[in-house]
Parts: C-alpha cells; sequence; structure tokens
C-alpha cells in the first residue's frame, strides 16, 4: 500500500498519471549503413531515449514537442500514404521505419526518403516547438 502512494506522488510530480498516453513517433533507419544512422524518437510528454537499435545509446537522438506540432507530423505521415507492412516496400536495401506509439508503423522507400524527410522538416519549421526536433535530426 505504501508503495502505491509513494509511485502514485511520483507520477504526479513527473507529470505522469496511470494510464496516460505517450505520444511518441520513432524514426529508424533500416538497411545498408555506411555510418551508424541512429533512431530519431519525437516525445510530447516526456524525453524518452530510443533503443531500437544496438547503437542508439551514442546515436539515436530525442526531441521532445508539442502537442500540435506532433499531431501535425503524425497527420503528415497519414497523409503520405506509405506503405505500412514490409511486404508493400519497393526496395529494401535503406528504408525507414516509422512506429507511432500505438504501434502503428508505416515505411518509407528508399526513393522516397530525400523526398519525405525534406517536406517533413519543411512542416516542421513552421511550428514554434520545432526547432528542437531539427536539432536532434542534425
Amino acid at each position: 500500500m505504501k508503495k502505491e502512494i509513494l509511485v502514485a506522488i511520483y507520477l504526479m510530480l513527473s507529470g505522469l498519471s496511470y494510464g496516460q498516453k505517450l505520444h511518441t513517433l520513432r524514426f529508424i533507419h533500416r538497411g545498408d549503413e555506411l555510418r551508424p544512422i541512429g533512431t530519431l524518437m519525437i516525445c510530447v510528454e516526456k524525453l524518452v531515449q530510443p533503443s531500437d537499435k544496438v547503437f542508439d545509446d551514442t546515436f539515436g537522438r530525442s526531441a521532445q514537442t508539442d502537442i500540435i506540432t506532433f499531431k501535425a507530423i503524425e497527420n503528415y505521415i497519414k497523409k503520405e500514404k506509405l506503405p505500412n507492412k514490409f511486404s508493400k516496400l519497393k526496395w529494401k536495401n535503406e528504408y525507414y521505419e516509422i512506429i507511432d506509439s500505438s504501434g502503428k508503423c508505416w515505411f518509407v522507400n528508399e526513393e522516397d526518403i530525400k523526398r519525405f524527410f525534406d517536406k517533413l522538416k519543411l512542416l516542421i519549421k513552421r511550428f514554434e516547438h520545432g526547432s528542437a526536433i531539427l536539432k536532434a535530426w542534425e
């Protein structure tokens, strides 16, 4: 009983509560790599270090943003009509896997990576809280 009270107090002080959903988007590079490319994780409620790849401790980046910027990014991903199954990828040498906090997954084909991320960066620049994301992307 005491432990549950202490946990509840900790969660209240940290800004989280039981059952509160964390909003995250993970951009995971897959395939051929000439140099290690870490995961980029975009978070809303609290900053979380990615751990999707072996070297994410060193090369993984996180950025915290507001819910408005997060929803705009999420809507952009949904509007792009990206394949949501690995088998639908045209090229499997290099691609990005995007996973949201609910476990939904999208894939960015090798041929679409530059266009997709250039448009995404332009979108993020329009938002006040987007600078942290762009900085983590460097």
